[in-house]
């Protein structure tokens, strides 16, 4: 009765562990079929070449005119976010990191949904049910599927802005606010 495997199916189940392996399948399935649709070309290929070029431009310490737009990359918008992506570019400059990294935010997005909703709502099984849908939900896929485009990281800092919210963290919530900024000069 002391066994190993015993211990094993008394302890209390642990939902997190579901809702991990629920944030790495999204990311692995996701990631996947962007790899397939990119080496297939069925990406429409205008947003995620604008930032690809941008970004590789300024990680060879060029002007980043992007002759795609025939403009300057932040001439339109000021994606300050993209600049995380310069010291990946040194190393191996890949359109297909722009999309891995979209992926694991939105990823990461769910998994904050999670805490939130486990917070809120203080059941784990609706708390996953809730990110389950998020996970399901067509328009994140579109948003998903449809290019590279900075915009993603909102979901991510609005899920993080109402952590900081319920946390009641007020440090939180300013590094929200400049993320918002980093993310798009327009989005607070």
């Amino acid at each position: 009765m002391n066994s190993p495997i015993f211990f094993f199916f008394k302890r209390k189940f642990d939902w997190f562990y579901l809702e991990l392996l629920l944030a790495i399948t999204y990311i692995s399935v996701v990631f996947y079929k962007q790899y397939r649709m990119f080496y297939a070309l069925h990406f429409i290929d205008f947003d995620l070449s604008i930032f690809h070029q941008g970004i590789w431009l300024i990680s060879r310490f060029e002007r980043p005119f992007v002759t795609i737009r025939g403009l300057h990359f932040f001439g339109d918008h000021t994606n300050f976010i993209d600049l995380i992506f310069v010291p990946i570019y040194w190393i191996y400059a890949h359109p297909l990191i722009l999309l891995f990294v979209e992926t694991v935010i939105l990823g990461l997005s769910g998994l904050l949904l999670y805490i939130i909703a486990k917070k809120q709502l203080k059941d784990e099984k609706l708390a996953f049910f809730v990110s389950l849908l998020f996970f399901t939900y067509p328009a994140l896929h579109y948003l998903n599927f449809e290019n590279y485009h900075p915009d993603v990281f909102v979901v991510f800092a609005i899920f993080l802005l109402w952590y900081s919210y319920l946390m009641k963290n007020e440090m939180l919530m300013y590094a929200t606010v400049v993320l918002f900024v980093l993310i798009k000069e327009q989005m607070p």
